[in-house]
């Protein structure tokens, strides 16, 4: 048994050269067991030609302790995918990626969720959140917040894609307040226009080149979404909401101060 390195959060392991184990206790079990449960739904019936989730082998619960065996994938991650890859490839990816949440669009429904929103600035307010960013969404979310509420990801950053031939595995689910495809379109501009899961990467790369394929596909992003009105009405909301939600959890202080820098860049570009 191999420990490995991972940024969930949880305990990861490598059983055997098949199967990997994720494995947490307390507070954090719930969430894993809610991540797992996501996982499979989307194994099951959600999966594409393209796009697939490890599957999960064995599940265990006991004394406030869960762990979940699933298959291990050996693909390359985001950077070594990128770096690899020519612009036909790239465009290839992107539109794997859109596809997807375009078919979540399709089967989700327009709804109001100002008042979750509301009731989680309160939280994270409660969490030691600035009021300052806080009293902001609040008052953003004085009238109707109409997304699209259906199937998401719910942390789609590159950090959670694996490559492996010509299929991406989705992996670290994320159980989300409001879950809706706008999630995934701010999990994904987290990392094109804010760069989040390069924070975190500790190999060497190229950095000029990632920079030039992350503003690519930010553009396509944006190319491929801005004529929904709901993108162009609620972006901004939701990606501060993201980087607030992130505040919480932040263990070291130059992460922390990352965030606070690109809600204040947002908060500028706003003005």
């Amino acid at each position: 048994m191999i420990k490995i390195n991972g940024h969930s959060g949880f305990g990861v392991e490598l059983i055997d050269e098949n199967t990997i184990r994720k494995v947490s206790t307390g507070p954090g079990a719930i969430r894993l067991h809610k991540q797992i449960s996501k996982q499979k739904i989307f194994h099951d019936s959600l999966q594409t030609y393209y796009i697939r989730s490890p599957e999960i082998l064995a599940e265990k619960s006991s004394n406030n302790c869960y762990s979940a065996d699933m298959e291990y994938i050996a693909g390359k991650d985001f950077v070594q995918f990128l770096i690899d890859s020519n612009r036909a490839e790239i465009n290839q990816f992107m539109g794997i990626i859109a596809d997807y949440i375009s078919s979540n669009i399709k089967n989700s429904v327009l709804s109001d969720v100002s008042m979750k929103i509301i009731e989680k600035a309160h939280q994270l307010e409660m969490n030691g959140v600035d009021q300052r960013y806080t009293q902001l969404v609040i008052s953003l979310s004085a009238q109707p917040i109409i997304v699209p509420v259906g199937p998401c990801h719910g942390d789609l950053t590159f950090s959670n894609m694996l490559f492996k031939g010509p299929l991406i595995y989705f992996i670290d689910f994320l159980d989300s307040f409001v879950e809706s495809p706008i999630q995934d379109l701010v999990k994904l501009r987290q990392d094109t226009w804010f760069s989040w899961s390069l924070e975190m990467y500790k190999p060497e790369y190229d950095k000029t080149k990632i920079a030039i394929i992350f503003r690519y596909l930010d553009n396509m992003i944006q190319n491929m979404f801005f004529s929904y009105e709901w993108y162009r009405e609620h972006y901004f909301l939701f990606q501060l909401l993201n980087m607030m939600r992130i505040i919480p959890y932040c263990k070291e202080s130059n992460i922390r101060k990352i965030v606070t820098n690109n809600i204040n860049i947002m908060l500028a570009q706003r003005q």
